[in-house]
């Protein structure tokens, strides 16, 4: 029978140590995703109606930049969430004429024509920039509730998918 030396022994427990800790990580960080998950779905059948930040007036210039994410209703207003960002993601200040409605039990974001641009679940590109707050409020005319806390997104149009 051959004998195995004690360093290698230390050696293959602790590689068995290292593996189960993966796995542990592994698990939780599934777990965790799938938390997530459900409770931005959850969120979607809140039957009160949600703050839609609107400009006052129509803009002829916005920021160009591009922003990507799922749209999510999280404390009863529309944000965008990264697929990589913890907590509540990015408040999207919505251009002039836009709107929201329900469609088959989800709620929608319509243009100035009435059309559907994005629904709350799907995964969109809006264009545009992040402003201030003191900004934020210049364009809608008000002062935005407390409890709508940043970052905000100027939108100036969404692109599907």
């Amino acid at each position: 029978m051959k004998r195995i030396s004690s360093e290698v022994k230390g050696e293959r427990i602790l590689y068995i140590c290292r593996l189960m800790r993966t796995k542990k990580v592994f698990s939780f960080l599934v777990c965790l995703l799938l938390g997530v998950s459900l409770v931005t779905v959850g969120c979607q059948n809140d039957t009160s109606s949600p703050y839609l930040p609107v400009l006052k007036e129509s803009e002829s210039v916005y920021p160009a930049a591009l922003a990507k994410g799922r749209l999510v209703l999280d404390d009863n207003c529309l944000r965008l969430k990264p697929f990589y960002v913890f907590g509540k993601g990015t408040l999207l200040i919505w251009p002039y004429g836009y709107s929201l409605k329900t469609q088959d039990s989800k709620i929608c974001v319509t243009d100035t024509d009435g059309r559907i641009v994005a629904r709350v679940g799907d995964w969109i590109k809006v264009g545009g920039g992040e402003i201030t707050l003191d900004i934020v409020e210049k364009y809608l005319g008000k002062p935005l509730p407390e409890n709508y806390p940043g970052p905000y997104w100027l939108v100036s149009g969404v692109i599907k998918k």
